[in-house]
């Protein structure tokens, strides 16, 4: 029997008797088909940490409208069986996930329930973590590589430590799989430039995950912008320090967002970094503020951390006409223009930013690229330009610092 998505779908903790038989508090009871579970999402974040504070429920109701499966008759419906719209069926691609930590378990949660897509294992080498995982997601776990993709799987996330990208991308696109490999792309210039030859070898495309290209804050400011002329972008990306990062410091891990959405943003390649950093009780840098310049002459600032208690994720945009600023946690976006030199009065207004779940818009972009066999939105070429500017910002010693008289 159908039923309408009442209010009480989206109640908050102790505020429905869905929640108080045997739902887990902060989780709504939505059927997977919807994709998006909206009470775990309102609460604590998607799998990057954006938070969707205050989302209206005919908010909660867009995201479900876009996120539902497709059925066998061509429809698509919610999980209760109400039909909500109708649109063309997608090839359904095969889906798997290698890694199974933090983020691999993300992609396996997304493409259990994204429309086109059939997740149909995962392998970890905790074997006891990936049969959890696949529990959840009603797949199964592989104790191989190679039985994962042997068992047809066509398109692969590969979300394992970045010191083993290169080993196991290859592996993957020789079996004859595509590939999205978490950022950075691999450890090494040596090791992408390999990765990027065996994917052109084989015939199979390779997508880097830059994940905030794909968060609406980001597109509300490059609409905003427009063919306006970019002057400065400066990008706040700080928090604690993640335990599960045990083989590169925060700027290979954490600022190679950054330096991609300043590549991405100008359109323009970066052409000189600087770079002070420090490390304060490990063998790699947890700070880092960084200086770029594009060829046709924007300026950027980055700073980046894992010493700050709390996450924060801020940028401004700036041109010669307005500042666009977003929290691309929150997805707030502000743009502020026509100042006012007589009393100091400017605008101000807030931009509408429809609230996506950014790893959600980058997986359907994946499948899309394989499902026409056209070149991915992130190209492997892409992450290593990206991945040459960190390791040169990396390798940015103070003695360069020119030191002012006493």
């Amino acid at each position: 029997m159908s039923r309408r998505i009442g209010r009480e779908d989206f109640a908050p903790h102790g505020k429905s008797d869905r929640h108080r038989k045997g739902w887990p508090r902060g989780v709504s009871r939505l059927s997977p088909a919807f994709g998006l579970n909206y009470g775990y999402l309102a609460h604590t974040g998607d799998a990057s940490g954006h938070v969707a504070r205050g989302m209206r429920e005919k908010r909660a109701l867009h995201l479900i409208s876009h996120s539902v499966a497709p059925s066998s008759a061509g429809f698509e419906e919610a999980g209760n069986g109400e039909v909500l719209r109708r649109r063309p069926m997608r090839k359904v691609i095969r889906t798997g996930v290698i890694g199974i930590g933090k983020m691999g378990a993300n992609h396996a949660r997304i493409y259990a329930t994204m429309p086109g897509s059939h997740l149909v294992g995962i392998y970890d080498p905790d074997l006891a973590r990936a049969r959890a995982c696949a529990e959840a997601c009603g797949c199964t776990a592989f104790d191989t590589v190679e039985a994962l993709i042997a068992a047809g799987v066509e398109a692969v996330s590969v979300a394992v430590p970045t010191s083993k990208h290169r080993d196991v991308v290859c592996h993957v696109l020789a079996l004859g799989a595509h590939v999205l490999v978490e950022k950075p792309i691999a450890s090494t210039v040596e090791e992408a430039e390999e990765m990027i030859r065996t994917a052109g070898r084989r015939g199979r495309l390779l997508m880097v995950g830059h994940i905030e290209r794909f968060n609406p804050a980001i597109t509300a400011i490059r609409d905003s912008v427009g063919s306006e002329e970019i002057i400065t972008i400066n990008i706040v990306r700080v928090g604690p320090r993640p335990p599960r990062i045990k083989d590169a410091g925060v700027i290979i891990d954490l600022a190679v967002h950054d330096i991609d959405l300043v590549r991405y943003l100008t359109g323009q390649p970066v052409t000189d970094v600087y770079c002070v950093s420090s490390a304060h009780g490990d063998v790699y840098e947890d700070t880092a503020s960084i200086l770029l310049r594009t060829e046709r002459g924007v300026s950027a600032q980055l700073t980046v951390n894992w010493i700050t208690p709390y996450k924060a994720r801020e940028i401004q945009v700036i041109t010669p006409n307005r500042l666009v600023r977003a929290n691309l946690l929150t997805q707030h976006v502000q743009s502020a223009s026509r100042y006012s030199a007589e009393d100091g009065s400017y605008l101000v207004h807030d931009l509408y930013v429809p609230y996506q779940e950014p790893l959600r818009a980058q997986l359907a972009a994946f499948l899309d690229a394989v499902r026409r066999g056209e070149a991915p939105p992130v190209t492997g070429e892409d992450g290593l330009r990206t991945l040459e500017v960190a390791l040169r910002a990396a390798a940015c010693r103070t003695d360069s610092i020119l030191r002012c008289a006493s």
